[in-house]
């Protein structure tokens, strides 16, 4: 089995709402984390999709354990070998998994996860112009409604 379907099985799987355990590797979790607007109420950052990867692996409740096949199981130690050899692996759709300090594993996320398609890919909003004519004119615009009410 190679990389590419190793992690549309991953995804595959946290797109259903569960966690996936890998023997071996971790647990992957995926979460939803909803719009917020900056404290000064400068910028809006759309929803978006959190993916995690807790290198111990635990039996969590909600965890579906990967079916470990001959070929799984091979990928699995192919990506902990190169690990081990201090590299890294890409996990396409998903991020790069990294050897970090210790024993442990480290994750980082990729920008075009796509587990939530509801999501549509939405950037982060800054509402304030950057311009200093708009700002000028945006000022003006809140000075004449103020006055007229």
């Amino acid at each position: 089995m190679d990389i590419s379907t190793f992690t549309s099985l991953v995804v595959s799987r946290l797109a259903d709402g569960h966690e996936v355990t890998i023997a071996h590797l971790g647990t992957f979790s995926a979460k939803m984390q909803g719009a917020a607007i900056s404290p000064d109420g400068r910028q809006i950052t759309p929803p978006r999709c959190q993916v995690l990867l807790r290198a111990e692996v635990e039996n969590a409740a909600n965890a579906v354990k990967l079916g470990i096949r001959s070929e799984e199981a091979a990928c699995v130690q192919t990506i902990n070998s190169v690990l081990d050899c201090g590299g890294s692996v890409m996990l396409p759709g998903l991020g790069k998994l990294e050897k970090s300090a210790g024993s442990g594993i480290a994750f980082t996320q990729a920008d075009n996860v796509t587990i939530f398609p509801d999501l549509l890919g939405l950037k982060t909003l800054d509402v304030m112009p950057k311009d200093p004519e708009q700002k000028e004119r945006r000022k003006g615009l809140f000075k004449s409604r103020r006055s007229e009410s």
